[in-house]
């Protein structure tokens, strides 16, 4: 059986048309996938700053507690060293009865 003319184009034509629609797909999906990871890494990028931000804050915030902490501890010893005084005046003041209840109470409001 001979092939003839239109049957060989036709067979042509198919392969042609297989070929060029196998391409435009392939160029299709590249350029879809090229899309979806630019996409993410725009997002990627803008997590990181967020996060790199976070932690920047995170940083000030802990160097600013600290400095509380540092100042806390100083005011605590301060203290301390006023309540102990005042312990032992009252202790040795423990006959004069006026000023012993203004101390008293001076005594129980620092403690407090």
């Amino acid at each position: 059986m001979p092939i003839n003319s239109w049957t060989l184009n036709l067979v042509l034509g198919l392969v042609l048309s297989i070929i060029v629609g196998g391409g435009y797909y392939v160029w299709k999906n590249s350029v879809e996938e090229a899309a979806v990871a630019q996409i993410k890494i725009q997002q990627l990028e803008t997590e990181l700053k967020a996060q790199q931000q976070l932690v920047e804050d995170l940083t000030a915030i802990n160097k600013e507690s600290n400095e509380i902490i540092a100042d806390l501890k100083d005011k605590e010893v301060t203290l301390n060293e006023r309540l102990a005084g005042l312990s032992e005046y009252l202790k040795s003041h423990k006959d004069d009865k006026e000023s012993s209840e203004v101390l008293k109470r001076t005594f129980k409001e620092l403690s407090q």
